[in-house]
């Protein structure tokens, strides 16, 4: 009987790993807006959070949703 608790142990480990690394590989959907301030995120792994210089980072991901825009632009006409 100890053998069937390990095995569903090792089961929930191994959905919560698979789960997360998973979701670590979505991207981003389109018009995600990032808010000014990221203090309801409680993600310790946030790379926004954890930046030194947090306007930067903000600035750069904000560019590069405006290019991913433009790319769509230009396939849409």
């Amino acid at each position: 009987m100890f053998w069937k608790e390990i095995l569903i142990l090792l089961g929930a480990l191994a959905l919560f790993f698979g789960t997360f690394f998973l979701n670590r590989r979505i991207k981003v959907p389109e018009g995600t807006k990032i808010p000014e301030e990221c203090l309801g995120c409680t993600n310790p792994f946030c790379s926004v959070k954890n930046a030194k210089d947090k306007e930067t980072v903000i600035k750069e991901l904000r560019e590069c949703i405006e290019k991913e825009k433009e790319k769509e632009e230009g396939k849409n006409e």
